[in-house]
């Protein structure tokens, strides 16, 4: 007697129909219902609408509600959307955006507005005080609307949301959107709106890689997926790094501010030996709140160790 293999012959396609409706009588729970559900899914056919060389992809029959799937304009934006050169291109503006981020000049301060404002004193990126901020600020526009187009793009070819395969079903993509619609209000400058804090949105560009890189998707799910099983370890941590930072707060409390300097008391980054000499009484970062007599710390002499 021939004996079948181990797991037996794969199941017809009548096999498979009897199997499903053997588990519709069952299916007498929600639970049973979602399993049903689930099965449906696995065995119905999938749908292709649009074909790229040798692959096949499945997306909404109308993007936008006004782009079908046999516009020509949209199997351009298909292919060119699955291009290669179209995440490499993206990968590679990321990273320069991340390194323009990272080089950003906060050696100067604001000192041109009223002591009593809040931007007193806080460090002026203004694109006319260094040239690194200057070289920032002319190619954050183009990072910007390289971004946007990227999300266009995206848009035309897989739909906003209505197919499952659509633009902001996936999470990455969702994030995506959030940084563009961000860098968009940036640009607008719409009327009284806290453009600066709009703008600091953009320190989430680097993460636009997670959308362009499978594998770097899958650590973070996995480091997510994660927490949960190390929450006990991360209480630990916090504990051990608190308790560390009482024992230096009470042991270096204060002895991080001290250093050396040519002038009796705090000054700007602004003032300069060289240029200014010692005229440095208008570039005093302590100005108000102290009971400290500025004139008689002038008139005394600093000691110098050998």
């Amino acid at each position: 007697m021939s004996t079948l293999p181990v797991g037996g012959p794969p199941p017809s396609a009548s096999g498979r129909k009897s199997s499903l409706l053997d588990a519709s009588h069952r299916a007498s729970s929600k639970k049973g219902r979602d399993t049903l559900a689930k099965l449906r899914d696995k065995f119905k056919p999938k749908e292709y609408n649009f074909v790229v060389g040798e692959k096949k992809y499945a997306f909404s029959k109308t993007s936008l509600l006004i782009f079908k799937d046999t516009s020509t304009f949209r199997k351009a934006m298909v292919k060119l959307m699955v291009h290669p050169m179209f995440d490499n291109v993206i990968l590679t503006a990321i990273a320069l955006n991340s390194v323009m981020l990272a080089v950003t000049d906060y050696s100067t301060v604001r000192l041109d507005v009223d002591e009593d404002s809040d931007l007193y004193g806080l460090p002026d990126t203004r694109s006319d005080k260094s040239y690194r901020n200057y070289l920032q600020e002319s190619l954050d526009p183009v990072f910007s609307i390289l971004f946007i187009l990227e999300c266009a793009v995206k848009l035309v070819a897989m739909g906003f949301y209505s197919h499952e395969n659509s633009y902001l079903r996936d999470s990455w993509n969702c994030l995506d959107f959030l940084i563009v619609i961000t860098s968009l209000i940036g640009m607008l400058n719409i009327g009284d709106l806290n453009v600066s804090a709009i703008r600091a949105f953009r320190v989430l560009r680097p993460l636009k890689t997670l959308s362009a890189l499978p594998g770097l998707q899958l650590i973070v799910r996995s480091l997510l997926a994660s927490i949960p099983a190390l929450t006990s370890v991360i209480v630990l941590l916090v504990f051990v790094f608190t308790i560390f930072g009482i024992l230096g707060t009470q042991i270096f409390l204060g002895l991080t501010h001290q250093r050396c300097r040519v002038t009796p008391y705090p000054v700007t980054l602004d003032y300069n030996p060289i240029l200014h000499g010692s005229n440095y009484s208008e570039y005093k970062c302590l100005s108000g709140g102290l009971e400290v007599n500025y004139d008689e710390l002038e008139g005394t002499s600093i000691d110098k160790e050998d």
